[in-house]
């Protein structure tokens, strides 16, 4: 014991020293220790977390559960996105396919519609004033109508129709109806 004492003696405070350093260094683990032993606690509940009294194992279970779950629901998704992505794509292509008819309807409408017009106005009596007669040409794109003309005089108006086909006509044109056959094409 003697020794002892004289160990103390000689090398007490650094005894002292080496003892504080090696309780602060327990304390620092021991904090360390705690931390990681708290943020362990707080993942474990959270992973449990809606399962009452259960262990880790049913919670797993359950999760993987609700997974599979979630990757039916996604696939049965991804099939109904899938069929309704090709139903769309069919009436698209339907109506694409109905907009081209109607166009290409409208279109032979378009070219058998009287929208080329020329007007000419005469006088073919020198003894009546003005140029109150007239004739008119309606013709469809592919020179096909009718021309009116209309013959005023001091006893009456008369008006004649002459078809018109391919820009001609089987009755014979006066020049005023040829002028305005001329003006409609123009």
């Amino acid at each position: 014991m003697e020794s002892l004492r004289a160990f103390y003696g000689a090398y007490g405070a650094e005894v002292w020293l080496g003892l504080a350093i090696a309780l602060v260094v327990a304390f620092l683990w021991l904090l360390v220790a705690q931390i990681r032993s708290l943020r362990a606690t707080r993942r474990y509940r959270a992973l449990t977390q809606g399962v009452d009294g259960a262990n880790l194992e049913q919670a797993l279970h359950g999760q993987i559960a609700r997974l599979d779950q979630l990757v039916a629901d996604l696939q049965a998704l991804t099939q109904q996105h899938t069929q309704l992505r090709d139903e769309l794509a069919a009436q698209v292509h339907r109506l694409d396919e109905q907009e081209q008819q109607t166009a290409q309807h409208l279109s032979q409408r378009l070219d058998r519609a009287l929208h080329r017009v020329g007007v000419v106005r005469f006088n073919p009596f020198p003894d009546t004033g003005g140029d109150q007669s007239f004739a008119v040409a309606l013709l469809d794109s592919h020179d096909n109508g009718v021309v009116f003309n209309g013959l005023h005089s001091r006893a009456g108006c008369r008006v004649y129709a002459k078809p018109v086909a391919a820009g001609a006509s089987i009755y014979n044109l006066s020049q005023e109806e040829q002028e305005a056959i001329v003006q409609s094409k123009a």
